[in-house]
C-alpha cells in the first residue's frame, strides 16, 4: 500500500498535468491511494475533492514542510511517497519499484524534493525553513542519522518553469537570499553532518563556510 502527498498552492495547471500521468502510472492498482493538500487553494481543493483526496489548509503564504506534514497525518499506508505538483510520472513507475525496509528513496537529483519512506520511519518536515530549498536536505540527514540507506528513483520527470513559479508564494527575499537562509539554518541544525544541497553553485559555497 502506497499514499502518495502532493502538495499545491496557485499551481492547478502542473497539479493537472501531474494527476495525469500519475492516473496512467497506477493504472488498474487499488493499492494506491493519492492525497493532495491544497494550501490556502480553493481551486486545487475543489478540483482534488473531485479526483483525490483532497485537504485544504486556509493559510497565507505557503510553508512546504508543513503543508506535506498535514498530507502525511491523514496517510495510512505502509510507504508515504512525496512528490510535487510539477512531478511527471513514467507509465512503469510503481512495476519498477523494489522497496526495501530500511531504505529511503529519493528523485534526487533533478527531482530531490520527491521522497519515499515507510510511515513507520517517518520523521516529519521541519517546519522552520521557510521559503525556497532546505526542507528535503534535512529530512534526508534525519533519515540517513536514523540509520536508513538513501535510494535513488531515477524514473521521476518535471515540468519544466521558471523562479516566478518557484517563488510566486514566499513573500520577500530573491531565490538564492532565501536558499542562503535555509542552508545557514541547516548548518546550524547539522554542524557536524551537513554537506551543501545540489542546487548551491560551487561559487556561493565559499561565501556561506
Amino acid at each position: 500500500m502506497i499514499d502518495i502527498v502532493i502538495t499545491c498552492k496557485d499551481r492547478l495547471p502542473h497539479l493537472r498535468k501531474c494527476h495525469e500521468t500519475l492516473l496512467e502510472a497506477i493504472g488498474a492498482r487499488k493499492d494506491i491511494r493519492v492525497i493532495i493538500v491544497a494550501y490556502g487553494d480553493i481551486l486545487a481543493f475543489k478540483w482534488a475533492q473531485k479526483n483525490a483526496i483532497g485537504i485544504m489548509v486556509e493559510a497565507k503564504g505557503f510553508n512546504l514542510s508543513a503543508a506535506r506534514n498535514i498530507g502525511a497525518a491523514e496517510c495510512k499506508s505502509e510507504w508515504i511517497l512525496f512528490a510535487d505538483a510539477d512531478t511527471l510520472f513514467e507509465k512503469n513507475f510503481f512495476d519498477n519499484l523494489n522497496l526495501q525496509s530500511g531504505h529511503y528513496y529519493t528523485g534526487e537529483p533533478h527531482c530531490s524534493g520527491n521522497c519515499m519512506v515507510k510511515k513507520e520511519d517517518f520523521i516529519g518536515y521541519d517546519e522552520n525553513f521557510i521559503g525556497y530549498g532546505g526542507e528535503d536536505t534535512d529530512l534526508y540527514i534525519g533519515l540517513t542519522r536514523k540509520g536508513l540507506v538513501k535510494k535513488q528513483l531515477m524514473n521521476f520527470n518535471y515540468i519544466m518553469h521558471n523562479d516566478f513559479e518557484r517563488l510566486r508564494n514566499y513573500k520577500g527575499d530573491k531565490k538564492w537570499e532565501q536558499q542562503k537562509r535555509n542552508i545557514l539554518y541547516l548548518m546550524k541544525k547539522h554542524p557536524h553532518e551537513f554537506i551543501f544541497p545540489q542546487y548551491v553553485p560551487n561559487e556561493m559555497k565559499g561565501i556561506l563556510l
